[in-house]
């Protein structure tokens, strides 16, 4: 929690010590986003190989600070507000559940406008905690902190709106003692400021 909080405030200095002009891009911009993560898990039980995948959706705030034209910084914070059963192969007797509690990351972004459309690509680090468990049953809550690479859109409407879309992986597999994999789309719209 002291690293997010760190992380925060060194957002905001960076933000309150940018000195270019507003322009098309703005100096940054404030969001909400609408997402779904994939999470793909396979571990041991029972002598035997069980994978499990589940599909839990969440809402998000986020802010990007321009660093100059082609750079910025990203944070990201989101809360959960589905468990879902997961699809678990071969078929057992407990049905797992898995919903996305929350999760806060601050990445460099690199992107290229071209008109009002920035492609981009995201380079991060996050913790994301994931409530697992069987169906009717407690659920454990797991932390995972991960590195993820991302890409995305933002469609500049007017000089005020916009519109993000995104995709994201995380690649580390340390959760729960098993191999995961956790994917993440996600549509928005933010103000510029």
């Amino acid at each position: 929690m002291r690293k997010v909080v760190l992380a925060g405030a060194l957002i905001l200095a960076v933000s309150g010590a940018q000195a270019e002009e507003r322009g098309v891009f703005g100096q940054g911009h404030l969001g909400v986003a609408y997402g779904v993560s994939k999470v793909e898990q396979s571990f041991e039980s029972g002598g035997q190989r069980i994978t499990a995948e589940a599909k839990p959706q969440f809402t998000e705030l986020f802010w990007v600070g321009h660093l100059s034209r082609y750079v910025s910084l990203e944070g990201r914070f989101a809360q959960g507000f589905s468990s879902k059963t997961a699809s678990v192969s071969p078929e057992t007797a407990d049905k797992l559940t898995y919903k996305l509690s929350n999760y806060a990351n601050l990445s460099l972004v690199l992107g290229y406008p071209v008109g009002p459309v920035v492609p981009r690509v995201a380079f991060g680090y996050g913790k994301t905690f994931l409530k697992v468990g069987i169906k009717g049953g407690p659920a454990e809550t797991n932390r995972k902190d991960d590195m993820y690479l991302g890409a995305g859109l933002d469609f500049h409407v007017n000089s005020d709106w916009g519109v993000s879309l995104d995709y994201a992986r995380q690649f580390d597999r340390a959760l729960y003692e098993a191999d995961t994999t956790i994917d993440t789309l996600r549509l928005g719209i933010f103000h510029k400021y």
